[in-house]
């Protein structure tokens, strides 16, 4: 009878058993995808960081040119200001925006714009160390990967404007100075402004607010500074039209980006809920008691996304279109 009793016990316990082997090697393989995914976002924003170096590097030589500062000790310094800068960054995304840090392709987005952005500095100081691109990144990064996440970049962009916008003046200049207050204002502005309005011409008007921000900033500093109303204008000027073009330029481009990383926006999902969408517009036309219940429905995964903190818009569009197929 005990040895029937103990097969018994056996056998009943052995699926539990088989079931938590399971889980365990589950859990072990999620872990080590995810530590696997970790080290690749750490070297792509390693990269980045050796791109953003060169390119403060090359910015810090056409700003000394011809003067007596000793060169190579003004790279490296502006190249360990940069790169602490970046630490800075990395630990912000590795503790705060872990989801993001751990996804390879957001970050490699990112990357992305934050090593383009000292070279077309660069480019803008050969035009007028006020002209900045700066806005343009953190648009694109607010709409492909999350508000939060461009805001850190943002104020990273900004600290770096120290070292890249200065022109022909320097480094850590009162022009530079000025830049980086500015850009710190525009990318800002830009990104509460772009949290309200998630379309495809709400970038505009979003980089034309922060754009704005980023000019009263600039007029404020030189007024306090004693500058000329002419060059109060004019820089203010810069910075504004700078953050509109940027804006401009995202709203034609975010279509590429969009394709290449093969991320649904805000403005995509917001465009695929529009009653003007010909599938939309068809199921309310041929089947209207059925989209009457797919926005019912719409509604309802909204409200339980935000309850959870889930990505709302995404589930209500994905509720939107539920029964499309029927």
């Amino acid at each position: 009878m005990i040895h029937i009793y103990n097969n018994a016990y056996i056998h009943m316990n052995k699926p539990h058993k088989e079931a938590k082997v399971l889980s365990q090697q589950r859990d072990y393989k999620n872990s080590f995808e995810s530590r696997q995914r970790a080290a690749l976002s750490a070297l792509v924003l390693l990269v980045a960081l050796v791109l953003s170096c060169l390119g403060a590097a090359v910015a810090v030589s056409k700003a000394l040119k011809g003067t007596e500062m000793n060169l190579a000790q003004a790279q490296i310094g502006s190249m360990i200001y940069v790169a602490a800068a970046y630490i800075l960054f990395a630990v912000y995304m590795a503790v705060y925006q872990r989801d993001t840090f751990d996804g390879a392709k957001l970050m490699t987005m990112v990357c992305i714009q934050l090593a383009l952005m000292p070279w077309m500095q660069v480019l803008g100081n050969m035009l007028e160390p006020h002209v900045t691109p700066m806005v343009m990144a953190v648009l694109l990064i607010a709409e492909l990967v999350n508000h939060k996440t461009a805001l850190a970049a943002g104020v990273l962009l900004g600290f770096e404007s120290a070292v890249l916008a200065g022109g022909t003046e320097g480094i850590f200049t009162t022009t530079a100075t000025v830049m980086m207050a500015a850009n710190i204002a525009s990318c800002a502005a830009s990104v509460f402004a772009l949290k309200r309005i998630n379309t495809r011409g709400g970038m505009i008007a979003a980089s034309g607010i922060g754009g704005a921000a980023g000019a009263a900033v600039t007029a404020a500093i030189y007024i306090a500074l004693g500058a000329t109303v002419r060059e109060i204008l004019t820089y203010a000027g810069c910075v504004l039209f700078s953050a509109l073009f940027s804006g401009l330029f995202v709203t034609g481009s975010l279509t590429i980006w969009e394709e290449l990383f093969d991320i649904a926006t805000p403005a995509r999902l917001n465009e695929l809920l529009n009653t003007g969408n010909p599938l939309l517009k068809q199921l309310m036309y041929d089947a209207p008691g059925t989209y009457q219940h797919c926005m019912n429905v719409a509604a309802l995964a909204e409200g339980a996304a935000e309850k959870i903190g889930a990505n709302a818009l995404l589930a209500k569009v994905g509720a939107a279109y539920h029964d499309v197929g029927k």
